[in-house]
């Protein structure tokens, strides 16, 4: 879509459920109480997956310091002085780490991402590696904690992918969303300030709003991809792996 105005967006929403005349500029006062019911949805659709069009692959170096002192690599907002800085919040979850390897052809490993099950049950969590293997993400705020596995001594460059954010706007920002975007967060922004105008939504506004949030979730929503198992291969061991002195790499979780 072409780039919008954030105000444009505001008076849409109103005049939506009838708020204000269009021949008249909103009041401020409503204009802020949009705007803040915006920035509210922008901050609960970065919590849903399927409200979120891109992925991410952030380019970062591992910190062998903050390894080796038997912490975690950070990600987060510049303010929060994070090992890895990122724009806009601290990833929800993070779907991958790829370790570049220098050298010509340009060699990458995927590390295995672990969940907290497995980082519990690890035995060796402080063993060392010039490479690491697994990586574990705990999610916590304002900075997301990147376990990984074992404590990494070479400073390699690594490519994190998580999934993207809407960023929070001001009244007079422009931005540029994906086609869809503009009708869906103008409708469902005027629906969620109904209330507190104390205007009806109507069966209309609500059908509308409705079809433009599936039109775009359909599009982000990513179907996984089957597997099935050939004939005489073995079935995966149950239960949760975990690492030993005798198998550094640790074991596999079987789903």
């Amino acid at each position: 879509m072409p780039s919008t105005v954030t105000n444009t967006l505001l008076t849409n929403a109103m005049l939506e459920i009838n708020v204000n005349d269009p021949a008249d500029a909103p009041a401020q006062t409503d204009s802020d109480f949009v705007l803040g019911k915006l920035n509210r949805l922008l901050d609960n659709w970065n919590a849903e997956r399927h409200a979120i069009y891109a992925d991410q692959f952030l380019p970062f170096t591992i910190n062998i310091v903050t390894a080796a002192a038997g912490l975690p690599q950070t990600i987060g907002i510049a303010a929060n002085s994070p090992t890895w800085t990122v724009t806009g919040n601290r990833p929800v979850s993070i779907e991958g780490i790829t370790v570049i390897l220098s050298g010509t052809p340009q060699a990458r490993v995927n590390l295995r991402p672990r969940d907290s099950q497995w980082w519990q049950l690890n035995t060796v969590p402080t063993i060392t590696s010039p490479l690491p293997t697994d990586f574990y993400y705990n999610p916590v705020y304002p900075n997301g904690e990147v376990w990984l596995w074992p404590e990494p001594t070479t400073a390699y460059a690594v490519q994190v992918w998580c999934r993207g954010v809407l960023s929070s706007l001001t009244q007079f920002a422009t931005f540029d969303l994906p086609p869809g975007y503009e009708d869906a967060i103008t409708l469902t922004l005027a629906e969620d300030c109904a209330g507190g105008f104390q205007k009806p939504v109507t069966p209309e506004l609500r059908s509308k709003a409705l079809q433009a949030r599936a039109r775009i979730f359909d599009n982000n929503t990513q179907v996984p991809k089957l597997r099935t198992r050939d004939s005489g291969m073995p079935r995966s061991q149950g239960g949760v792996g975990f690492p030993n002195f005798f198998w550094p790499t640790g074991g596999v979780v079987g789903k």
